[in-house]
């Protein structure tokens, strides 16, 4: 059995203080990690607030290669018409999150997409079992679901109450296609952007 003499630690080594002042330090690692340490890093809410920007971004770049790919201009105007398109094409999904989350399924397009209730279930991490539900319900692929239920909350997030107002607050999910597809809808909208 050792002794305490012959656990005795070895005298330790004298650090040398890291200083601003200290010249000729070459060592990569050393200054690496000195400056890292300089510089603060992301919380998770800015993380996830990066992240939402990144997919904001992408939508509206997608957006606006899909009309010029069709030959139209990449206004604002045509640019929300789209984003407002969206939700009713995905309008058998949001029945589906509706009745997932208890939500009444007669309320009007405003009302379900400003619904807290709603954008909790898909503006953060998206439950997969709801994802799974819904996927089977509709005899969609899984992934199919998750994928558009990120585009209708990237696409809600980017509405602006002006359009939203447009819109009115007794439009039916139902009939936003045909609300979308009126030319004066897009007249209002161009106007309310150019304002």
């Amino acid at each position: 059995m050792p002794t305490a003499e012959d656990l005795e630690l070895e005298e330790p080594v004298p650090v040398v203080p890291d200083t601003d002042d200290q010249k000729g330090n070459d060592d990569p690692i050393s200054l690496y990690l000195h400056q890292i340490g300089q510089v603060p890093l992301l919380t998770s809410r800015d993380e996830k607030s990066a992240a939402r920007q990144i997919e904001i971004g992408k939508r509206v770049s997608e957006i606006k290669w899909e009309l010029e790919k069709q030959g139209k201009q990449a206004v604002a105007g045509q640019v929300f018409q789209e984003i407002v398109r969206e939700p009713g094409k995905s309008s058998e999904i949001i029945h589906q999150l509706q009745e997932n989350l208890g939500l009444p399924e007669n309320a009007s397009f405003y009302q379900t997409i400003t619904n807290s209730k709603l954008r909790a279930a898909i503006d953060g991490v998206i439950d997969q079992i709801m994802v799974e539900s819904i996927a089977e319900k509709l005899n969609l692929p899984r992934e199919e679901v998750e994928s558009r239920l990120i585009a209708l909350s990237v696409d809600i997030a980017l509405l602006p109450k002006k359009v939203l107002t447009t819109i009115g607050r007794k439009a039916s999910l139902a009939s936003i296609p045909d609300i979308v597809a009126e030319s004066e809808f897009l007249t209002a909208i161009s106007l309310i952007l150019a304002e």
